[in-house]
């Protein structure tokens, strides 16, 4: 007799097991049962598997290479009802027992018990499917049974229904047809495929065609061809059952005319099923026509009541505001306009001008104008300014008087002005009287005689104003040094025979003998009685600026011959001075540097970051920076700015000087490369260390550890046939190698963490935790990981395990914690890694000052190593207040979501 094929897929069984030994050992315990027996090494494996065959029952390993059995457990969690799955663990917890039960499991099974047990289990299984399996095709049987009944029921009423709405629908079509026909605008019907096939008589008063010429044309021949693909698009979103909002369209007559129509349209349903659409053409030229004409009106009348710099209100007869434009808001500082609508004009005039603006009134009825009235005004928060109003009468067309339009001007400005007059004239006088100086009007000729002279004349040559004017005691002329006078005539004549204006320096000698230098600044005008031949000017001791400048002279001498390449800067960034040896430095003449700019020899400073350079320049007075300098060759080499901000006669100055550190940034930088080898030494010391510990691990997990496991398990098939004398003997041998395995498998964890390669970072530092905080030390802990990806090269994934391990173990030697937090998270590409303990904490300056001993020694190296891979390493710590640590560093370019060749350790899970 043949087998039944579903009999046999309720017989498959799934063994994931990474192990080799024990994949084979339960796949031939199985198959010895009748059993059709699958087995996979790996998660993905199954997976592919599960989704390809007919599974009933999975035996499932704890610890696979690739995902945990917990994560494959809950990733099959929505097949529980096909797929029994059964957990065979070497590495059995009560919590992970519990876990697995709570995600689904049908049970859970030690690999070192009776192998009988996990044979009872999965007959359990394959039975617990198969009577699900019967329930499941009963309950459909009987599903099925009452469906065809009320399917049955319901066609015969569909039918009876369908006869009464055909015979509806025959008697609407006629009613509408009747309608359409009386209504005056042009009503028509399209099919699927817009062709129309009924249309009124309106149609030729509309678009100047009999209807029996319209009937199978499509409707898109009615539009303009700019319209045309618009309209075909909005009648297949109406038929589809999509709502829109586009109904205008330009339609077109017979004669190529066009005009604008609003087309309105329902569907047209048979069946359930959209066959067409029914239409209203709405001929809107003329109402179009309106509203342009209505918009381009009010259009412009709202331009000037909206953009007018004016205040323009609209009130009734008694003044309340009815209207008011944005320049009323501004002016009288309101919140809004529905804040004052209501409101009287006199509630925005001073109390003072009431009476006026009665009078006003009266006059405004009378005449229906009132221009240019000067009134106090008050705004909401109660100041006070002058304003100008105007106001004007608004009728009806019959002449009754309808309302008022104001117009206010804030006049602030305006008085200002007329008292900054005043005030201007007022300082004018006060400033001629203080001047540090002497202003004059003069005759041109020879004595220079004065007919205006300023009170400061008396502080420059030691003679009063009097003694002056029309020469009375001396002549301005005799007050000049007599070695300037003539050239001062020269001067003067030659610039009023350009154009009037001179400006010159020259020495007087003053009432007591004293030598003094002297700027003049002057030009030619009119007289009082417009006569030619008049000067009028401003005389200005310079005598101090001229020592300032000999100072100068001499300070340029020395500067002149420094070492150091010296420049004089303006506001602009060009060059006003330069030395010798900047000359010499750049390899440009003095002159070529003085046509020049910064832009120009110091590629750090580009035209548009010379005003903030120079801002904070002026903000700090000085600064010392490194920059670059070009020479005429076009090479750049570093130098180091000492820059100065400095004030000469009035102008502003960057007073730098550069001194070439190229020897000393080579020195740096070979430093830095030397430094950087032994950093890179350091870490490839590290990560040779890690290989060797973790190759080692390995020998003793696949050799040892499965020898030991082996003959653990040849052991128990001994005991199990022994007489009763040896069986003592055997068991007492079967606990030794137990306790054996357990010591080897945490000697292979302490020299390198398997869990590291296979499940990633977070899984071997959440394993860490337990292992050696809980499990050895009592020390509590709180572990969070974001759950994002991470991908790490395996340097840096054996760099941060170790710095985490190494800073854990800080914490169990030093600290006295009772409590340590563990956080994992990717930000942006960075993994970030924070530990922190509430211990007795530590000074972290005094630590990391002096790395000589402790736990200082290995944070100076983590520092060192992360700083290398381009990581950081941040402490938080004060003694009494525990510790905080925070590791970042960067993560590869690419991510991967899983592990992928642990062998060569490219990657970290994430």
């Amino acid at each position: 007799m043949a087998a039944d094929p579903v009999q046999e897929t309720y017989r498959r069984v799934l063994i994931v097991e990474d192990d080799e030994a024990q994949r084979w050992t339960l796949t031939e315990i199985l198959r010895a049962e009748g059993l059709d027996v699958a087995a996979c090494a790996s998660a993905a494996e199954a997976l592919e598997r599960l989704g390809r065959d007919d599974i009933r029952v999975v035996v499932l390993d704890l610890r696979l290479p690739d995902l945990t059995g917990m994560q494959l457990l809950n990733r099959l969690g929505d097949r529980a009802d096909s797929t029994s799955i059964i957990i065979n663990t070497g590495h059995s917890s009560y919590q992970s027992a519990k876990d697995a039960l709570n995600l689904g499991a049908f049970a859970y099974v030690e690999k070192a018990g009776d192998p009988e047990e996990l044979v009872r289990h999965v007959h359990r299984a394959l039975a617990f499917q198969l009577r699900r399996r019967a329930e499941q095709l009963e309950a459909a049987v009987a599903e099925s049974a009452s469906e065809l009944k009320a399917a049955n029921r319901a066609l015969r009423e569909e039918v009876a229904e369908r006869k009464e709405a055909e015979a509806a629908v025959r008697e609407s079509e006629t009613r509408f047809r009747e309608l359409a026909e009386l209504l005056p605008q042009t009503v028509l019907e399209i099919d699927a495929q817009g062709r129309i096939t009924f249309v009124n008589h309106f149609a030729h008063d509309s678009f100047g065609a009999e209807p029996s010429d319209l009937i199978g044309r499509r409707v898109a021949d009615l539009i303009a061809p700019e319209d045309r693909a618009r309209i075909e698009r909005n009648i297949a979103m109406r038929l589809a059952g999509r709502p829109f909002g586009d109904h205008e369209y330009l339609a077109m007559r017979t004669d190529g005319t066009t005009f604008p129509v609003l087309l309105y349209s329902s569907t047209i349903v048979r069946d359930g099923e959209p066959m067409g659409l029914r239409c209203i053409a709405v001929d809107i030229a003329d109402r179009r026509a309106a509203e342009v004409a209505l918009q381009e009106s009010k259009a412009k009348l709202e331009s000037i009541f909206e953009s007018s710099p004016h205040a323009i209100t609209v009130t009734d007869l008694d003044l309340r505001l009815e209207d008011c434009n944005p320049a009323m808001l501004r002016i009288f500082a309101l919140p809004s306009k529905d804040r004052i609508l209501g409101t009287t004009s006199f509630d925005f005039i001073a109390d003072k001008d009431h009476p006026l603006v009665r009078s006003l009134e009266a006059q405004l009825q009378q005449d229906g104008l009132v221009k240019d009235v000067e009134l106090t005004l008050v705004r909401r928060d109660g100041t006070e300014f002058p304003g100008e109003v105007s106001a004007s009468l608004m009728r009806q067309a019959s002449g009754e008087p309808l309302g008022i339009v104001i117009i206010t001007s804030d006049i602030t400005d305006r008085k200002q002005a007329e008292t900054a007059l005043r005030e201007s004239e007022r300082k004018l006088s006060t400033l001629m009287a203080n001047l540090p100086g002497m202003a004059y009007r003069c005759l041109a000729d020879e004595a220079w005689t004065m007919q205006f002279v300023s009170e400061g004349c008396t502080a420059l040559t030691g003679y009063d104003s009097d003694d002056l004017l029309e020469n009375r005691m001396i002549a301005y002329n005799r007050i000049i040094h007599p070695d300037d006078r003539r050239r001062v005539h020269a001067e003067i004549e030659e610039a009023l025979a350009d154009g009037g204006v001179f400006e010159m320096e020259y020495r007087i000698v003053t009432a007591d003998g004293q030598e003094k230098w002297v700027w003049e600044r002057g030009r030619s005008v009119n007289g009082l009685h417009g006569e030619s031949g008049v000067l009028e000017g401003f005389v200005l001791d310079i005598s101090e600026r001229k020592k300032a400048e000999q100072a100068l002279r001499f300070t340029q001498f020395a500067v002149d011959r420094a070492s150091d390449s010296a420049f004089w800067i303006g506001s602009d960034g060009r060059f006003v001075y330069v030395n010798d040896a900047a000359c010499k430095s750049l390899g440009f003449s003095r002159d070529e540097l003085l046509n020049m700019t910064v832009h120009d020899v110091d590629p750090d400073f580009p035209p548009s970051a010379w005003p903030d350079h120079w801002q904070t320049l002026k903000q700090r007075g000085a600064l010392v920076f490194e920059s670059h300098h070009r020479d005429r060759h076009g090479r750049v080499f570093p130098v180091e700015l000492t820059a100065n901000f400095v004030v000469f006669e009035g102008r502003e100055y960057n007073c730098a000087f550069a001194r070439d550190i190229s020897e000393r940034k080579e020195a740096e930088a070979s430093l830095r490369a030397y430094q950087n080898k032994l950093k890179s030494m350091a870490s490839e010391l590290a990560l040779t260390e890690e290989r060797e510990r973790r190759r080692i691990a390995a020998d003793l997990h696949d050799h040892a550890c499965q020898s030991l496991a082996l003959s653990k398990m040849r052991l128990q098939d001994l005991v199990e046939h022994s007489d009763p004398a040896s069986t003592q003997a055997l068991r007492s041998i079967c606990e030794t190698l137990n306790t054996t395995i357990e010591s080897v498998r945490e000697l292979t964890f302490d020299l390198s963490s398997p869990t590291l390669y296979k499940f990633g970072l977070e899984a071997a530092l959440e394993e860490l935790l337990e292992d050696k905080l809980r499990g050895e030390h009592h020390i509590l802990y709180r572990f969070r990981d974001d759950k994002q990806p991470k991908p790490l090269p395996q340097d840096m994934l054996v760099l941060l395990f170790q710095s985490v391990r190494e800073l854990l173990f800080n914490v169990i030697k030093h600290s006295q914690a009772h409590e340590v937090a563990l956080d994992i998270r990717r930000e942006l590409n960075s993994i970030k890694i924070t530990v922190a303990d509430d211990g007795t904490g530590f000074d972290v300056a005094e630590a990391l000052s002096s790395p000589s001993r402790g736990r200082s020694v290995g944070l100076f190296n983590l520092r060192e190593r992360l700083d290398y891979i381009g990581g950081t390493l941040d402490i938080d710590s004060a003694p009494g207040r525990g510790s905080r640590f925070v590791l970042v560093a960067p993560l590869k370019s690419e991510p991967h979501a899983t592990k992928e060749n642990h062998d060569d350790g490219t990657d970290s899970a994430g």
